[in-house]
C-alpha cells in the first residue's frame, strides 16, 4: 500500500511538470505574434504621425495657390474679399479719368510713369496705404477707367481701340469685352455702360447682349442711379470766343427713353454723391456748384476755381484751377470742405521751398478717394508721381517714381 502511494505520487509530480512546461510553451507561442503585432501597430502610428508633422510644418505658400482655386482647402485669408462692388467705381474716381479703384480691403490702381504722362501703363493691387503693390498686368499706352466688381476688374487699353478689357483680380484670365472703343464706362453689376465714338451703349460684362442706349457727342458718364443714367452732353463744339466744349448734364433710362436736360450750365467736371450732383462752372470762372439730380435747389458752395475735386463721407476735395483764374497760383495743394460748402481749410502745406518729404510736389491734376487716404497724380522734379494724403491731412507720403 505504501508502495503505490509512492508510485502515484512520483507520477503527480511528472505530470505536474509536464503541465508546467506546456504551459510555459504555450505563452511564448502565443506572445510573439502579440509582440509582432503590436510592433506593426506602433510603427504604421509613428509613420502617420510623421507624415502628418511634416504636413503641418510644410513651408509651401498658399499663394502658390490661385485664389480662385483656393477657397475651401488652406485658404489664404490676404486673397479673401469680405466685399464685393455692386458698382465698379465710384463717380468721383471716374471723373479723375478713373486710375483708382477699390474693393474690400484692396485698391487697383495705375501708377504714373515717367515717359508717359499722367497716365500710368502697370496696374498694380495693394492694401489700402498703396504700398508694397503687386503688378498684376502691363499695358503699352496705359490703362484708364479702372472699375472692379467681384473677381473682375474691367479698364481701356488706349493701345487696342480704347476696347474695354476684363482681368481677375490676381492678373489672369485677360479678356477683350468689347470689339468698338470707348472714352469712358461704368459697371453695374453684370452690365457695361460706357460712351462710345457715337453715343452711349451697354453690354453685358460677357460680352454679350450690346445695345445702343441713345446717339450724341457724349463727355462722360456721371453714374448709374435709379434705373437712369446721368451725363454730360457736349451741346456746342468749343469756338475762339468759347474755349471749351459746352457741356449740359442730361438723363436717360436704360432704354434710351426719357432723356430730359437737368444742368443748363457749361459744365467741366461733374461728380454725383448721393441725390446731389456736383460741378464745375465753366460759366462761373470753375467755382463749385451743386445740384440735387432733378435739377432743382442750384447753390454755389465754392467761390473758387476749381481744376479737379473728389467727394468722401461728406467732404470734397478740391485743388485749384491753374490758369489767370487762379490769382494765388496754389495748385499744389489740396482744400477741404464740407458738402454744403462750410468749413473750407487748406488740407495740404505743399510749397516750393518746403523742406519736408512732400517737398517735391507740384501741381496736382487728379484726385482718387479710397476708404483711408487720397491718392493724387502730381508733377514732381522728376516728372509724375503718385502723392498720398490722409482724409484729414494728418500724414502724407510721395511714391518714387
Amino acid at each position: 500500500m505504501g508502495e503505490i502511494k509512492v508510485k502515484y505520487k512520483k507520477y503527480l509530480v511528472y505530470g505536474l511538470a509536464v503541465i508546467a512546461v506546456l504551459s510555459f510553451i504555450l505563452v511564448k507561442i502565443s506572445s510573439k505574434p502579440a509582440k509582432k503585432i503590436s510592433t506593426e501597430a506602433n510603427a504604421k502610428v509613428e509613420k502617420k504621425e510623421t507624415v502628418k508633422n511634416s504636413e503641418s510644418t510644410s513651408t509651401k505658400p498658399a499663394s502658390d495657390t490661385k485664389p480662385e482655386e483656393n477657397k475651401n482647402n488652406n485658404q489664404d485669408i490676404t486673397m479673401v474679399d469680405t466685399k464685393t462692388n455692386y458698382i465698379g467705381n465710384s463717380s468721383g474716381n471716374l471723373s479723375n479719368i478713373g486710375q483708382f479703384a477699390s474693393q474690400g480691403k484692396w485698391i487697383y490702381f495705375t501708377y504714373p510713369e515717367k515717359t508717359n504722362g499722367r497716365i500710368g501703363k502697370n496696374l498694380y493691387r495693394s492694401m489700402k496705404d498703396g504700398e508694397t503693390g503687386l503688378k498684376l498686368i502691363s499695358e503699352n499706352t496705359g490703362i484708364t477707367s479702372l472699375n472692379v466688381v467681384g473677381e473682375w476688374i474691367y479698364y481701356i487699353d488706349p493701345d487696342n481701340q480704347s476696347s474695354i478689357y476684363k482681368v481677375k483680380t490676381d492678373g489672369t484670365g485677360k479678356t477683350k469685352v468689347t470689339m468698338d472703343s470707348a472714352n469712358q464706362f461704368i459697371v453695374v453689376e453684370d452690365w457695361i455702360y460706357y460712351i462710345s465714338p457715337v453715343g452711349i451703349y451697354r453690354i453685358k460684362t460677357d460680352g454679350s447682349e450690346q445695345r445702343p442706349i441713345i446717339d450724341g457727342s457724349i463727355r462722360s458718364i456721371l453714374f448709374v442711379k435709379d434705373n437712369y443714367i446721368y451725363y454730360s452732353n457736349i451741346d456746342a463744339k468749343a469756338t475762339g470766343t468759347q474755349p471749351d466744349d459746352y457741356c449740359s448734364i442730361y438723363k436717360v433710362k436704360f432704354d434710351g427713353s426719357g432723356r430730359s436736360k437737368i444742368i443748363t450750365d457749361n459744365v467741366m467736371q461733374s461728380i454725383i454723391d448721393g441725390d446731389w450732383i456736383y460741378y464745375t462752372n465753366v460759366s462761373d470762372n470753375y467755382n463749385l456748384y451743386k445740384s440735387k439730380i432733378d435739377g432743382s435747389s442750384k447753390t454755389k458752395i465754392l467761390n473758387m476755381p476749381v481744376g479737379t475735386f473728389n467727394i468722401s463721407n461728406g467732404y470734397i476735395y478740391a485743388i485749384y484751377f491753374s490758369g489767370n483764374q487762379n490769382i494765388n497760383n496754389d495748385i499744389q495743394n489740396i482744400y477741404r470742405l464740407k458738402t454744403d460748402g462750410s468749413n473750407l481749410k487748406r488740407l495740404t502745406n505743399n510749397a516750393p521751398d518746403r523742406l519736408s518729404s512732400v517737398s517735391t510736389v507740384g501741381p496736382i491734376h487728379y484726385i482718387y478717394v479710397t476708404d483711408e487716404y487720397l491718392f493724387c497724380i502730381s508733377w514732381g522734379q522728376s516728372g509724375m508721381l503718385l502723392y498720398r494724403v490722409s482724409l484729414d491731412g494728418s500724414s502724407e507720403k510721395v511714391f518714387g517714381n
